[in-house]
């Protein structure tokens, strides 16, 4: 089965964000980590379940699972035929709240 994938709006902004601030070392390095977010964003459409649970899980109280990307967690749902990015979220920041 292949699953669509849509990216929720406050998981771009969150992309952006680190895109922008990443380039403020490196515009190149900045591209080709966006690059490489997308990439990794895209297998999601083969297998999401293959991901481990994240640990909002329990405090959202959904199955939130975790795409890791360098040093980016790409947390996501699944519904039905469809995976849904909710955030991409610096690892070393703490957990996602819901309403955050």
């Amino acid at each position: 089965m292949k699953y669509r994938v849509r990216i929720a709006p406050p998981a771009l902004v969150d992309a952006v964000a680190a895109h922008e601030y990443i380039s403020l070392d490196s515009p190149a390095a900045a591209d080709r980590w966006f690059e490489g977010l997308i990439r990794a964003i895209d297998t999601l459409t083969l297998h999401p379940r293959r991901y481990p649970m994240a640990r909002e899980a329990r405090r959202f109280r959904k199955e939130i699972r975790q795409l890791l990307y360098k040093s980016h967690r790409v947390l996501f749902t699944i519904d039905g035929d469809e995976v849904r990015v909710l955030y991409v979220h610096h690892a070393a920041r703490r957990p996602r709240k819901p309403g955050s």
